[in-house]
């Protein structure tokens, strides 16, 4: 199937500490640590705008300009976006003052947008020939509810974007992600458990609570409780990589306990499954393809190696997507 050819985190947040996030929200410190905040998060910079953190996650995948000329689609898949309308892809096919071939739209699957937006746009990459750009960004800080400090703490910006092309042989030097098993299920018994109130035709302008976060963290752990184990039989069943059996995981970092409950539950070793939420908190839709650029940075890589991609969203929905790393023979 089609391959990650190269994945990329922006660099233009800055962290937050604890007293920082508890002085911003009006709380104590002991009550900031209290709500599962992580040892920083970060937030974007005044004058930096979410389609400026997807731009800058665009520039360090090091592409030529001529290269990304190339592209036939540019999907930005994040929960939420800079405006209603336009989409973000088109205000970012404009910043880059990208071809009209360039298709470009938005793909919205809350935390796992960007696992959908490599669902749906991989076939066509690879029966086109033609590559893509799939990015996702996010600045929730300044839809958080401070009076809901369990759901308000564990969020950050970011944003990350990848350059997907058609499966082929990798050159020397080059490391590719092979997009193989993919699977999303949606159990909407939990679909108000997790909302933004506002930005659509339920919730109008002026309306209570416009425009922010509120969350029901604990109906959400129970339902992914409930269907994760079954999410997963059907998963290797499809020929997707056994959580234990993985070489590495990256995760949605959802919360910390959502992360350990998830690695204990599956049988994941702790040094297979890199832990970004102490250091970002939960970026949202950009937290697994930052998680997944990291582990790229890291220089840990082998051919052949197995990543279970994984992790759950507003809806609910459960996702989980394996990679193969695929390098140049020597």
């Amino acid at each position: 199937m089609a391959m990650i050819a190269q994945v990329a985190a922006q660099q233009l947040t800055v962290p937050e500490s604890i007293p920082e996030l508890a002085a911003r929200a009006g709380w104590t410190i002991e009550a900031t640590l209290a709500a599962g905040a992580g040892h920083t998060r970060h937030r974007a910079p005044v004058g930096i705008s979410q389609i400026k953190l997807i731009c800058d996650a665009i520039s360090r995948l090091g592409l030529d300009p001529a290269l990304v000329r190339t592209a036939r689609w540019l999907i930005c898949a994040q929960a939420v976006p800079w405006r209603a309308m336009p989409t973000n892809a088109a205000t970012v096919h404009a910043r880059l003052a990208l071809s009209p071939s360039v298709q470009s739209f938005d793909v919205n699957a809350s935390c796992l947008s960007f696992l959908a937006a490599l669902q749906l746009i991989g076939p066509s990459v690879d029966a086109s020939g033609c590559p893509a750009l799939v990015a996702s960004s996010e600045d929730p800080l300044m839809a958080l509810d401070w009076s809901e400090p369990h759901s308000a703490a564990l969020f950050g910006a970011g944003a990350a974007a990848a350059w997907v092309v058609p499966d082929r042989i990798p050159q020397r030097g080059e490391m590719l992600l092979a997009i193989k098993t993919q699977l999303i299920e949606s159990h909407t018994e939990t679909s108000e458990a997790c909302v933004i109130r506002g930005g659509g035709t339920k919730d109008p302008f002026g309306a209570e609570g416009y425009g922010k976060f509120s969350m029901s963290g604990k109906a959400l752990f129970q339902a992914a409780s409930r269907h994760m184990d079954g999410f997963i039989e059907r998963f290797v069943s499809l020929g997707g990589v056994e959580p234990a059996c993985a070489d590495w995981v990256v995760a949605h970092q959802a919360s910390r306990e959502a992360i350990e409950l998830m690695r204990r539950r599956l049988k994941i070793s702790p040094d297979r499954m890199p832990v970004r939420f102490e250091e970002f908190g939960n970026q949202v839709s950009a937290s697994i393809p930052e998680g997944l650029a990291s582990l790229c940075r890291s220089g840990q890589l082998r051919h052949g190696d197995r990543i279970l991609v994984l992790g759950t969203g507003a809806g609910l929905l459960i996702g989980a997507t394996e990679l193969a790393v695929v390098s140049a023979k020597t």
